[in-house]
C-alpha cells in the first residue's frame, strides 16, 4: 500500500522488515540480507521517519550493520604466496 506520496506506509515496511528478518534468522542468506538493506533503506527516506527519531536513529544503524551481511562486504581472501 503507498502512501499519496508514493511511498510505503511506515507500518507496512516495518512490518515487513519484521518479516525479513525473521525470515533472515531461520534460514540466513544473502538474498534476504540484502532484502532486509532495501527495506531499511525505504525506511531511512521514508518521509514520516522525521517524525520517530529513536527509530530514524535505530534503523539507520541497523542499515550500516546489515550492509555488512552482504557478500561484497564480506572480507577477501588473503592470497597464498
Amino acid at each position: 500500500m503507498a502512501d499519496a506520496d508514493g511511498t510505503g506506509s511506515l507500518d507496512v515496511l516495518q512490518a515487513g522488515l519484521v518479516y525479513l528478518m525473521t525470515r533472515y534468522a531461520a534460514g540466513p542468506s544473502p538474498a534476504i540480507a540484502a532484502a532486509v538493506v532495501d527495506q531499511l533503506t525505504a525506511l531511512c527516506r521514508h518521509p514520516q521517519i522525521l517524525l520517530l527519531p529513536v527509530q530514524e536513529k535505530t534503523y539507520a544503524m541497523l542499515l550500516r550493520e546489515w550492509r555488512c551481511r552482504l557478500p561484497c562486504c564480506e572480507p577477501a581472501a588473503t592470497a597464498v604466496h
